[in-house]
């Protein structure tokens, strides 16, 4: 079934968008409720000290072993950082990227890719630590965990698609986001969310730990915790072999065959 909306020229938004996903009935819905709670509201950059972007560029040559964490896309999920296929640059390169550090109550959203995520960095995160293509939101005067939990929320997650620019990679565009539309709660109700949002955050950590112990125990009762295969799963051949061989399928060059 088609989905129409219709919206007059007088309310065409910002620089008189005119693409159609802009204004989809489901947008537009929850901006409506938005619009008519009775919380004050205040664009974002009122409410934050800085909103750039982390380092965009080759940085390859300062890649290390060991050194400071250079969080990217895949490390922002929602709330927390993740710390899989994490990249380390050296520490004088970190030092020259001034702009993409990042501290402790900044809030990190996924420039593109994943769009949305937003992700805190909390007293547990290790520092220093640095950013490469990641939006960083350093709040001011505003709870760093309501503004979080609010960019997370539907309400906040409406406000980044819609401002979303691109064909099938999409990515945020910063002179769009420093307008998106924070309420102002008391700061009783403010506290109130900071308690329960901390809370939940206890028991995921706590959870992740006592599933990775759960895990390391059933493979001991097992006997796999040091497990090997007994032969490679993966193997090798050059194109000169399989051009020799006139074969490309990858059962012909089994090694037991060979």
């Amino acid at each position: 079934m088609a989905v129409i909306s219709k919206v007059t020229f007088s309310r065409l938004e910002g620089v008189k968008r005119i693409d159609a996903e802009y204004y989809q009935p489901h947008f537009m819905n929850l901006m409506n409720v938005l619009e008519q709670s009775t919380y004050p509201k205040k664009p974002l950059f009122r409410l934050c000290s800085k909103i750039d972007v982390g380092f965009v560029g080759p940085m390859a040559h300062a890649y290390t072993e060991k050194g400071v964490p250079l969080l990217q896309i895949q490390n922002v999920k929602e709330f927390v950082l993740g710390y899989e296929r994490l990249i380390f640059i050296q520490e004088w390169f970190h030092n020259l990227l001034v702009k993409s550090q990042v501290f402790r109550g900044d809030i990190l959203i996924a420039s593109s890719g994943s769009i949305g995520n937003a992700a805190i960095v909390l007293d547990r995160d290790p520092q220093p630590l640095n950013s490469s293509d990641i939006i960083i939101i350093r709040p001011i005067s505003i709870n760093p965990i309501f503004l979080c939990t609010y960019l997370n929320c539907k309400f906040g997650q409406v406000q980044i698609e819609r401002l979303s620019i691109g064909g099938l990679q999409r990515h945020v565009n910063l002179g769009s986001l420093e307008k998106l539309k924070v309420p102002i709660l008391s700061n009783d109700l403010t506290a109130r969310i900071e308690k329960q949002v901390l809370t939940g955050l206890d028991l995921f950590f706590k959870s992740s730990i006592s599933y990775s112990q759960a895990e390391q125990l059933l493979l001991a009762e097992l006997g796999l915790q040091d497990w090997k295969p007994t032969r490679a799963l993966t193997f090798v051949r050059s194109y000169s072999q399989a051009a020799k061989e006139r074969r490309v399928d990858a059962e012909y060059f089994y090694p037991k065959y060979q």
